[in-house]
C-alpha cells in the first residue's frame, strides 16, 4: 500500500471515531503522557495545537503553562511551504491564526528558537508504526525540521488514538523514528 492510500485510510479512521470515545482517549492519553518521568522533570517542551481531530494538545500547553515549562510551537514559514520555525510562547494570548487554520505563534510577541532545543518533543502524525516511523498529511514539514534539527536530546512522542498505529509503515532513509508513541491503549518504545 502507498503512502496516500494508508494516510487516507488512517485519515478515515480517526475522523470515524464519536466524540465521546474521542474525549476518553484523549483524557486517557494525557494521564500516559503526565504520568511520564521525563514529563514531569522537563524544562522546556516542543508541542503542536490540534487540528482535524488530533491528539488533542491544549492540556498539555495548559500544564506547561501552569508549571512554568518553557513551551515552543511551530509556525509556518509563508514564503518556504513546508518550513516551519519555533517560537517560545508565554501565553494563549500570543497565537493568532495561521497555516490551515492552526493557532500559531506571532512572531511579532514570540521569541524564535534560533537553535531549538528542548526536554520534550511532542509530534503529531496521520499514523504511526511500532518502529516509530510517522506519516503526516504530506507536507513534509516535520521531515525538514528534524533533518535541520535532529533533537537528539530531546524524548520525542509521537501522539495518536489507538487507529492510527500500523504494524509497520513505508518510510525513506532519511526519516527520523519518533522515540515513543503514545496511544490511549499503550506506550510503544523501539
Amino acid at each position: 500500500m502507498d503512502k496516500s492510500t494508508i494516510r487516507s485510510r488512517l485519515l478515515q479512521c480517526r475522523k470515524a471515531m464519536s466524540r465521546d470515545a474521542r474525549l476518553a482517549a484523549n483524557e486517557r492519553i494525557l494521564r500516559r503522557i503526565t504520568r511520564l518521568e521525563a514529563w514531569q522533570h522537563a524544562r522546556s517542551m516542543l508541542l503542536y495545537l490540534p487540528v482535524n481531530g488530533e491528539v488533542d494538545t491544549w492540556p498539555f500547553f495548559e500544564d506547561c503553562m501552569r508549571r512554568h515549562v518553557q513551551v515552543f510551537l511551530p509556525c509556518c514559514r509563508k514564503q518556504e511551504p513546508g518550513c516551519m520555525d519555533f517560537f517560545q510562547v508565554r501565553n494563549k494570548d500570543q497565537l493568532v491564526p495561521g497555516a490551515y487554520n492552526i493557532p500559531e505563534p506571532d512572531p511579532d510577541q514570540c521569541l524564535l528558537m534560533r537553535e531549538p532545543s528542548a526536554d520534550i518533543v511532542l509530534v503529531p502524525g496521520v499514523g504511526f508504526d511500532r518502529h516509530g516511523f510517522r506519516i503526516g498529511y504530506g507536507g513534509g514539514y516535520y521531515d525538514r525540521f528534524f533533518a535541520r534539527h535532529p533533537m537528539d536530546k530531546a524524548l520525542i512522542i509521537g501522539l495518536a488514538f489507538a487507529c492510527q498505529i500500523m504494524d509497520q509503515l513505508p518510510h525513506d532513509p532519511w526519516d527520523k523514528p519518533v522515540d515513543m508513541v503514545v496511544t490511549e491503549d499503550e506506550g510503544i518504545t523501539e
